[in-house]
């Protein structure tokens, strides 16, 4: 229990799982004020242990390196909490070095910068084979290319739940 509550004392990771766990609540008001109101005391932490357990989630990042140096103590708090984490990134990304924290790292084909649009349909496709293939209970989605194209895989493929991160200034801005 201590492990856990030591992962989940970044804020950042903490909200972020507060809104993971909003979908299951058809009052998330209610809850998000519940769960802020509680945060990290011993019955949250229970409820959050019991939530979590045996939940596959899928963290899909266009950047393996980005998803490590920004979001590895999400993985590790779900990790701790009893829920399967598995990567979701494009190849050549630095998901070797996720190997490194016992990661399970899957790859799909995406250009960050490409505007090929077969290929972007095709990178749509391939994460919709994916989800249906992995079973996901629950799916991150991080940056902007993987929040499009990902939700509307996760949608078409039946995932229950979708949390959607836009983060980073995407190349179309610079």
């Amino acid at each position: 229990m201590n492990g856990s509550k030591a992962l989940l004392m970044n804020s950042f990771v903490y909200a972020e799982l507060v809104c993971i766990e909003t979908w299951k609540s058809p009052d998330w008001h209610a809850t998000m004020r519940f769960r802020l109101s509680c945060f990290l005391s011993e019955s949250a932490m229970n409820r959050r242990l019991a939530m979590f357990a045996g939940l596959k989630v899928g963290l899909v990042v266009n950047q393996a390196d980005f998803f490590l140096s920004h979001r590895l103590e999400l993985a590790q708090a779900l990790r701790a909490l009893g829920a399967e984490p598995v990567l979701l990134c494009p190849p050549g990304t630095g998901e070797a070095k996720a190997a490194q924290y016992d990661l399970p790292v899957v790859t799909y084909p995406m250009s960050r910068s490409g505007i090929n649009p077969f290929a972007e349909i095709g990178t749509i496709l391939a994460l919709g084979k994916l989800y249906r293939r992995l079973q996901l209970d629950l799916v991150h989605h991080i940056t902007i290319k993987p929040v499009l194209y990902g939700t509307f895989a996760a949608r078409r493929s039946g995932i229950p739940a979708v949390v959607n991160a836009v983060t980073g200034l995407s190349l179309i801005h610079i």
